[in-house]
């Protein structure tokens, strides 16, 4: 993949989360792009710029971008968060990873869904 492949993957992932969500939460924004190989450790930096408590490494040549934006994850309930550390991999095209660099909020948009009647 390209850089610019990849910054359009993510933007993508990015304005896909915003219209579900119905708002901007920051405007999208790559802060880093970097390419590793299979196995190479990453570290990952907080929002001030300090260390991250976040290593990880892939097992395939994968992008590791950091994005500032509007970010959506669901499961029971949906998160939303500003920055992200995004792993996309590079012979698929697909992101593979995301998560927050920074504060979640629970998304207020969403309600929390009812536990089942007991009956």
């Amino acid at each position: 993949m390209s850089v610019d492949q990849v910054q359009q993957t993510v933007q993508a992932s990015v304005v896909k989360d915003a219209e579900s969500l119905g708002r901007i939460l920051r405007p999208f924004h790559i802060v880093s792009i970097r390419l590793v190989a299979p196995f190479e450790p990453v570290a990952t930096t907080g929002p001030d710029g300090e260390p991250s408590n976040i290593s990880f490494s892939t097992d395939t040549t994968s992008w590791v971008i950091e994005a500032q934006g509007t970010f959506r994850d669901c499961a029971s309930t949906c998160s939303t968060y500003e920055s992200a550390i995004v792993v996309v991999d590079d012979v698929r095209g697909l992101i593979v990873g995301r998560n927050p660099n920074g504060p979640m909020t629970l998304d207020s948009t969403t309600p929390l869904r009812a536990a089942p009647a007991i009956s």
